[in-house]
């Protein structure tokens, strides 16, 4: 795990910059503490440069840039291939030979076997960039899900990438921010990949491996996530659990590996205690509590200290107060690379984490959005079936403003709002995820054109998917992507933590998402404990991990959007025109 970030000079008049090589280096330190390298080609070409958080072969045999046996290749690398093992050893039955203990070496030598379709072969978590000195190329790639982020801009005939925007614009890059992504922020909470907040910077889509050289930018290969042809096929609803439940199991397994101190964050959650259960015992269980919420109902503390002494796994806890959380919050406000309304519960257990000497964490992340972990799917299944009627009825308009007499994103308002504002599933799934109305956004500022704005673009196989799947595959595409993971990355890493995510996993994606027997049950009907256990996870009402935020701020939603945004721009010296 680590940052990287680079350039390919395609002009004759332009050479790399070494001061700002290292300005960007520098700016990618939190990402990586525990070395930095830059690599520049003999003709200035291209800049590699990496910033490492150590996690497998810790040893100097693991720096990046890294060469080939051959020198005709060179790469950077940021994430973690949890089957480097197993592929290193087929490379190894073939007379390979390796120089470390580390996923990159392997990556390389798979690169050279398989070509542009090596990324099949990994399991994990990536964005790999490869240079080939021959042809004068990058080759770019990032993981089918998005865990892993990489921002990339072509401008004046050169082409930059990296891990974070604020180390992508230390190059001599024209900004301009981006007009469509405020308004996405102001009613999503994130912006939106592959836009970012600014114009010419964009987010690398997942999945997706580039070429770059002389003749520009070019997509050559697609490792796409969703695959319904793919699954394993079951026949019956019993081996269907029980073979969904022995992949979580073997995910959670291999993401274990590391060669550093790990652990689980644990909440009184189901995700997380299914990933402690079956996690090696000298894996910690980190869990942080507020003051604030001592016992109450988003009291997180009971639960981990019962399931804990069940398992065995020693346990670390944090209770956060007041004072400390609003002073960390200007430090989670340095950190932030995009605004977002998000993440800072995890920063949080991140910081408290890294202030233990964790390096690797697992976390269960995307459990709730795979698995019908909310209330919501069901929520928007029966608007639609609403909808419909009405669409055949011609009567939504009478409903048009009804949204504007109750009170900003109560129920009754978001039920009318999302009933007169859809036409379809898609509408009706994205007007649903809004945290704030046009309205309200128009009303703060003039100045924002919300007419022209458009939902982020879904595929959506309405024909062939269920209601309640093709939900799921716009929560995974959209919600999981754009907020969770994007906020999860730079939380933990600037922390200098890396964070696994091992329900979010491709086989166990789309066997959730397509196998007939379980595809529409609900988590409790899936994630299966022993009986105690059971008992213990589910007698709990699920709250959702969330800090007292806006209990000490006491400020409506579009305020607190509002502040969020100006306290960014404000930090980052932007201004939108």
């Amino acid at each position: 795990m680590c940052g990287i970030a680079g350039s390919l000079i395609l002009n004759n008049s332009d050479e790399v910059d070494i001061n700002v090589s290292n300005k960007i280096k520098n700016s990618l330190k939190k990402r990586g503490p525990d070395g930095d390298n830059t690599w520049i080609s003999k003709d200035k070409k291209v800049s590699l440069i990496h910033t490492r958080l150590s996690i497998f072969d810790t040893s100097q045999n693991g720096q990046q840039p890294m060469s080939d046996s051959e020198n005709k290749y060179m790469i950077v690398f940021n994430g973690s291939i949890f089957n480097y093992k197993e592929l290193k050893f087929i490379k190894k039955k073939k007379s390979y030979k390796f120089k470390s203990n580390t996923d990159t070496e392997v990556i390389l030598n798979l690169y050279k076997e398989k070509g542009i379709e090596f990324t099949k072969y990994l399991k994990g978590m990536y964005a790999i960039v490869i240079y080939d000195l021959i042809k004068k190329e990058i080759i770019i790639t990032r993981d089918e899900i998005g865990i892993k982020p990489l921002y990339i801009c072509w401008q004046n005939n050169t082409f930059y990438f990296s891990s974070l925007i604020k180390s992508l614009i230390l190059n001599n890059i024209k900004l301009k921010i981006n007009q469509n992504s405020i308004i996405n922020f102001y009613l999503y909470g994130h912006i939106s990949e592959p836009n970012t907040i600014y114009e010419d910077i964009f987010a690398l889509e997942p999945g997706s491996t580039l070429r770059v050289n002389s003749n520009g930018l070019k997509k050559i290969y697609q490792n796409d996530l969703f695959n319904k042809n793919s699954i394993y096929k079951s026949n019956s609803k019993n081996e269907s659990l029980e073979y969904l439940n022995y992949q979580i199991s073997k995910n959670i397994n291999i993401q274990n590996r590391s060669d550093v101190k790990s652990g689980v964050f644990l909440s009184s959650g189901i995700d997380s205690s299914k990933i402690l259960i079956h996690s090696k015992s000298y894996l910690d269980a980190i869990n942080i509590n507020f003051e604030e919420y001592k016992n109450t109902k988003f009291d997180e503390s009971l639960l981990p200290k019962k399931l804990t002494k069940i398992t065995g796994h020693h346990l670390l806890s944090k209770w956060y107060t007041k004072n400390e959380c609003l002073n960390i919050y200007e430090e989670y406000f340095e950190n932030m690379d995009q605004p977002t309304m998000d993440g800072f519960n995890t920063f949080l257990a991140s910081k408290f984490a890294s202030e233990n000497n964790f390096k690797v964490v697992l976390s269960g992340l995307g459990g709730d959005e795979i698995f019908f972990g909310y209330n919501f799917y069901s929520y928007i299944a029966y608007i639609e079936k609403i909808n419909k009627y009405l669409n055949k009825l011609k009567i939504n308009f009478l409903f048009n403003n009804t949204y504007k007499i109750f009170k900003d994103n109560s129920k009754i308002s978001k039920f009318f709002y999302v009933l007169s504002n859809s036409k379809n599933l898609r509408d009706i799934y994205f007007n649903f995820r809004k945290i704030n109305y046009e309205n309200a956004i128009t009303k703060l500022n003039n100045k924002f054109y919300i007419d022209g704005y458009e939902n982020p673009n879904t595929n959506l196989d309405e024909n062939n998917n269920s209601n309640l799947n093709n939900i799921k595959i716009l929560e995974i595409s959209n919600y999981i992507k754009n907020q969770l993971l994007k906020d999860s990355d730079w939380t933990s890493m600037s922390n200098g933590v890396e964070l696994r995510v091992p329900l979010l996993n491709k086989k166990i994606i789309n066997f959730a998402l397509f196998d007939p027997h379980i595809s529409e049950l609900k988590k409790e009907n899936i994630i299966q404990f022993n009986k105690n256990i059971s008992k213990l996870l589910y007698k709990r009402k699920k709250t959702g991990f969330t800090t007292p935020l806006n209990k000490w701020y006491k400020t409506t939603r579009i305020q607190n959007t509002d502040f969020v945004l100006k306290k960014y721009l404000k930090i980052n010296n932007l201004a939108i025109e």
